[in-house]
């Protein structure tokens, strides 16, 4: 995940949003970046291993 514009796919919990559970949307590293920093409360354990650099989000552990 290098790029801005990288497909990722972004495991996040779903209580945040008023339901049970967890699932996965594909979205650009940008935009995995913005959920990341404006969802702090939807984090999955395996977001520990990610970081926002540049404006997206990069693999760095």
């Amino acid at each position: 995940m290098s790029k801005t514009n990288e497909m990722v796919d972004l495991p996040y919990r779903l209580e945040k949003f008023g339901a049970n559970g967890w699932t996965v949307s594909r979205m650009t590293a940008a935009e995995a970046a913005r959920f990341v920093t404006a969802h702090p409360d939807a984090a999955m354990p395996c977001w520990r291993r990610f970081d926002v650099i540049d404006g997206a989000l990069v693999l760095v552990r």
